[in-house]
């Protein structure tokens, strides 16, 4: 489309306006409401996922703009899709709020006339926007001129301007639940689908979306995508199939590593993580180390009694052997699966990687859980309001805490085991005092308590590894003895990392 060059400064608008709207969700509902309804808590959390995607992959970004043009064009249909989508929710909550009104932005009877779909109109105008904007103004001010040309976040203002002034600013919330249902599905699937998009193989996607059209929705062509790569996925996301082990594999299937992997990712929340955990599996298949880290992985998996694993390894810097041996574990086990890697070399504060952390976790566990509601979450503050370098450490124990209720009611719940791996804890402030010690050890302390919940069946529900390099002493007291594996001395053996754990869970 000619006009899509054109339009990016427009598409950036659209995703501001989502992005406001998002906002607007929090803004106008009632914290009891927030804290305490399990349907306000999966909006504020996929909204949160949609705009963590943008400030990784969105139209604004280099990210973006290095992608192919198929790809960059399908992101832009799903875009203006979402904001359409929001308008009419926007009209929804307008009906309810009389003294909400802006008839200046309703469209001209001759412009909806126009024998042109939804997404070209919507195109048109906001390249026109975008030409406006090019002869008023530089990209250094769009910070102060997009909002004036973006009527989603013009109705957003006007909206949380007239519910301030309401008494009943939750009525839609509890009155509406229909709406509330059809957001929280939207958005889910429309970040599922994204992530998609800006993850799997340029020539996955280039054999599979070719019939993407503006006359055939997105979404049903995108679901059979995603039926296909479930049907190839037990090749390469199943422990229990020998065939996974096969360098051959990838021959003799239309579907190529990468694209298998984003598949194994696609519970994960965070768009940086899924990027890592997908990079990291990619590298991981090939890479060789200490034979002993993927064996003790793979034994404490299949111990019917094993549930915390805490993996003391090398404090060597550039030995990655347990982060990789844990990807690959979180790639080949079939099963409900969560995990967070701490980067080595990140420039942010200790209490912006330990938030990052919680927040990719309880995202996850909202996105798995779908629409069966836990048993009396609670969230205790607005996770969009979060200031990463001033969230005191109290307020970071109330999150801990309601992430530990998240997962003991998931666990309590599920009918299948669950995996959970969070590598590198000696980047999470265990080190650094200042409360962060106690936070950790709270955390570490927490999932041993809820492998200790006792079920019906035989065994533990939850299974988590913890990866830290070096001796994590501050933890000793936090998991039983049995579950420290000991490995800080050099390798004495160095083998293939993923035949060594494959050959070793198929012992």
């Amino acid at each position: 489309m000619a006009e899509l060059p054109l339009a990016i400064l427009g598409v950036a608008l659209a995703w501001k306006g989502i992005i406001d709207f998002g906002k607007l969700i929090n803004d106008i509902t009632e914290d009891h409401i927030r804290e305490k309804d399990f349907l306000a808590i999966q909006l504020q959390t996929s909204e949160l996922m949609l705009g963590d995607w943008g400030a990784f992959w969105g139209p604004d970004t280099d990210r973006f703009q290095t992608l192919e043009p198929a790809r960059k064009e399908t992101i832009i249909r799903i875009i203006f899709i979402l904001h359409g989508s929001r308008e009419k929710a926007m009209e929804r909550l307008r009906k309810q709020y009389h003294d909400f009104t802006d008839e200046s932005d309703e469209e001209s009877d001759e412009e909806a006339d126009q024998p042109k779909s939804r997404f070209s109109r919507m195109v048109g105008r906001l390249a026109h926007t975008t030409k406006s904007q090019q002869t008023n103004s530089t990209l250094e001010g769009k910070e102060n001129v997009d909002r004036p040309y973006n009527r989603l976040s013009r109705m957003v203002d006007k909206f949380v301007d007239a519910t301030r002034r309401s008494k009943n600013k939750a009525q839609w919330l509890m009155g509406d639940r229909d709406l509330y249902n059809q957001l929280v599905k939207e958005t889910m699937e429309s970040h599922k689908l994204l992530k998609y998009l800006t993850s799997a193989s340029e020539r996955f996607l280039a054999s599979n979306c070719t019939v993407l059209k503006d006359t055939q929705p997105v979404g049903s062509v995108l679901s059979s995508v995603e039926r296909q790569i479930q049907q190839h996925a037990p090749y390469r996301s199943r422990a229990s199939s020998v065939a996974s082990a096969s360098p051959t594999l990838e021959k003799e299937q239309s579907l190529d590593d990468r694209t298998l992997a984003v598949y194994a990712s696609r519970t994960i929340s965070s768009s940086k993580q899924t990027d890592m955990v997908v990079k990291r599996i990619e590298y991981s298949v090939h890479a060789h180390g200490d034979t002993r880290i993927a064996e003790s992985i793979a034994l404490w998996w299949n111990d019917a009694h094993g549930d915390v694993l805490l993996l003391e390894t090398s404090d060597e810097p550039d030995d990655t052997t347990a982060t990789s041996a844990g990807v690959l574990l979180y790639y080949l086990v079939d099963c409900h699966k969560l995990i967070f890697i701490f980067e080595s070399d990140s420039e942010d504060s200790t209490a912006k990687r330990f938030l990052d952390m919680l927040r990719a976790l309880i995202q996850s566990l909202v996105s798995i859980r779908g629409n069966q509601p836990l048993d009396g979450p609670t969230l205790p503050m607005n996770m969009m309001e979060m200031e990463n370098n001033t969230i005191e450490p109290t307020e970071m124990q109330q999150l801990v805490d309601c992430f530990h209720s998240l997962l003991r009611s998931f666990v309590r719940n599920c009918d299948r085991q669950v995996l959970l791996i969070v590598d590198g804890l000696e980047h999470s402030g265990l080190w650094e005092g200042n409360g962060f010690t106690q936070l950790v050890r709270a955390f570490v302390r927490g999932l041993q308590d809820i492998c200790d919940m006792t079920f019906d069946e035989p065994g533990p529900r939850l299974k988590a590894l913890l990866t830290h390099k070096g001796h994590a002493m501050d933890l000793y007291d936090c998991v039983r003895e049995m579950n420290v594996a000991d490995l800080t001395d050099h390798a004495a053996r160095v083998t293939s990392i993923r035949e060594d754990l494959v050959d070793t869970l198929h012992g």
